[in-house]
């Protein structure tokens, strides 16, 4: 990360770059109890995902970052909410697709645009393994 004194960021630069890097807040989705195909998601998993979620949001600074999760399908994707002024802001984090015939994960990353690409670093796999390598992000392309 380039560390730079207050003051020295070109406001127009930074501005530009903070609006290819997010979209304004929805809110998170509401949570379907089944996929389109009709399996549902494991329950214990989407536990996981939200305990991780609400680890990485600690209660002191929840009225100015959160990171929240949110499901559609057999999708899910997890956002970081900023406040930006007085709009919240969703800053895309990582997308997890679930596959219920391997009853695997796989894990995707969001480009500049917004568009997600598969992480070819690890294979699919548990839900555990996929948030770890979210977590350490050797790459830092999930947390920068």
């Amino acid at each position: 990360m380039l560390a730079v004194a207050a003051g020295e960021v070109d406001e127009a630069w930074f501005a530009e770059w903070l609006r290819s890097r997010v979209r304004p807040s929805a809110g998170p989705l509401p949570r379907p109890s089944k996929t389109r195909r009709g399996t549902p998601l494991p329950e214990h998993d989407l536990g996981l995902i939200k305990a991780y979620c609400d680890d990485k949001s600690p209660d002191h600074i929840r009225h100015q970052v959160r990171i929240e999760a949110t499901v559609r399908g057999r999708t899910v994707t997890i956002l970081q909410h900023e406040l930006f002024i007085d709009d919240w802001l969703d800053l895309m984090v990582a997308r997890l697709k679930f596959d219920p015939e391997a009853k695997e994960w796989s894990l995707f990353w969001p480009d500049q645009n917004s568009k997600f690409h598969r992480y070819e670093d690890l294979a699919p796999g548990s839900i555990d393994t996929l948030l770890d390598e979210i977590e350490r992000d050797p790459t830092g392309i999930f947390w920068g």
